[in-house]
């Protein structure tokens, strides 16, 4: 290619990586992406200089000589700067005329590294969120099929499901474009967005979890399975991919729920990196003491996300091994089983010799089912 192009097109990049900035100049283009690690790395797309070594023939004497001189060449797609990983921790890139500039720092006590691989780490959940919202999310909310197969309740639970997804994703994109841009400032940690709206992320993945566990506990994934077979063929190529399953005879329940559940993982992620940044300073002073609570925060709801996940996948699991008229009546969307007697040697006093009596006690109810018949006592 010999000639810039003359209409704008999309720039080709390795698949992976991920742009966060990029510049122009009058001949050419740098790209600032994530890479394998924290570290961004360059990419450059345009003019370049290529040296060249053209023979003539000295008539006369039957042999030649060369010269070296210097060609204008275009590249077909941006190639990676290597020497940019010299460079330090590169923030932002800017373009103009026949120059770029880039601005980068050290990674003094780890502190820049620290705050990078935050903002990769958002940039790269982001984006796993909006491939899962368009290539799986939207395709089974626009079948048909599937108001049927779920039912009217189970319905209304996975359209709440995915509008919980959506404004996830939203929440996610716009904090990856907040840490984008805190690189860039005075990086005074007391103004991340994860620490002074820290109760906006934690109720966002409150309601999300919840939501998950909701259409677990009635059934939803199991009714969602044939509407995916439908949507995503019997092989499952998009599922595996998306849920980064390396296992082929993963049953597709299992793809579902992982994938769905996989979100609230990165809540944890979130309290790692706090505590990370947390060693870049001493203890007395204030940073320190906001990304610890921050940390803090952060794990405990990690925990009770993993804790409210076993009780929904729990009490799913009673429902498919005891269903039937009697059970059913009793499935409800925020109902979760804490304790059942089937397996317990527990008695009832002064009941009859041959009387069959089953308790199960619910968050919010106790059972006791007797025969055909049960007893339901809120609690």
């Amino acid at each position: 290619m010999n000639s810039p192009t003359t209409m704008p097109q999309k720039a080709k990049m390795s698949e992976g990586l991920r742009v966060f900035d990029l510049a122009a100049g009058q001949s050419h283009s740098v790209f600032l992406a994530d890479g394998d690690c924290c570290q961004p790395i360059l990419f450059y797309s345009g003019q370049q200089m290529m040296e060249t070594i053209p023979e003539k023939h000295i008539p006369g004497t039957g042999s030649t000589e060369s010269s070296p001189s210097m060609t204008d060449t275009y590249t077909l797609r941006p190639v990676l700067l290597p020497f940019c990983m010299n460079m330090g921790y590169i923030s932002s890139v800017y373009g103009g005329g026949q120059s770029c500039l880039a601005q980068a720092d050290l990674n003094v006590m780890g502190f820049i590294s620290a705050l990078h691989e935050l903002a990769a780490a958002d940039r790269k959940f982001y984006c796993r969120l909006r491939d899962v919202k368009k290539r799986v999310v939207r395709p089974l909310l626009k079948k048909e099929s599937v108001c049927t197969v779920l039912g009217p309740t189970s319905t209304l639970l996975f359209q709440s499901l995915a509008s919980c997804y959506s404004r996830l994703c939203h929440l996610t994109g716009q904090h990856s474009v907040s840490l984008t841009a805190f690189l860039r400032t005075d990086r005074d940690v007391k103004g991340l967005v994860i620490l002074k709206h820290a109760n906006t992320f934690l109720d966002m993945y409150q309601e999300y979890c919840g939501s998950v566990g909701n259409f677990l506990v009635m059934g939803g994934f199991q009714a969602l399975m044939k509407p995916s077979v439908e949507c995503f063929g019997k092989k499952l190529e998009v599922l595996r991919q998306l849920s980064e399953s390396s296992e082929d005879k993963v049953p597709l329940f299992d793809l579902l729920v992982t994938l769905f559940y996989s979100p609230i993982q990165h809540v944890r992620e979130y309290g790692r990196l706090l505590l990370k940044l947390a060693t870049c300073f001493d203890v007395s002073t204030v940073e320190y003491q906001r990304l610890q609570e921050g940390c803090s925060r952060y794990e405990a709801l990690s925990r009770s996300l993993r804790r409210k996940r076993k009780e929904a996948e729990t009490t799913n699991q009673f429902w498919r091994t005891y269903s039937g008229k009697t059970t059913d009546a009793l499935r409800q969307p925020l109902r979760r089983l804490v304790e059942e007697s089937s397996n317990k040697s527990l008695t009832l006093q002064n009941a009859g010799r041959f009387s069959v009596n089953w308790f199960i006690l619910f968050n919010d109810a106790l059972i006791h089912a007797q025969v055909r018949v049960h007893g339901n006592q809120n609690l």
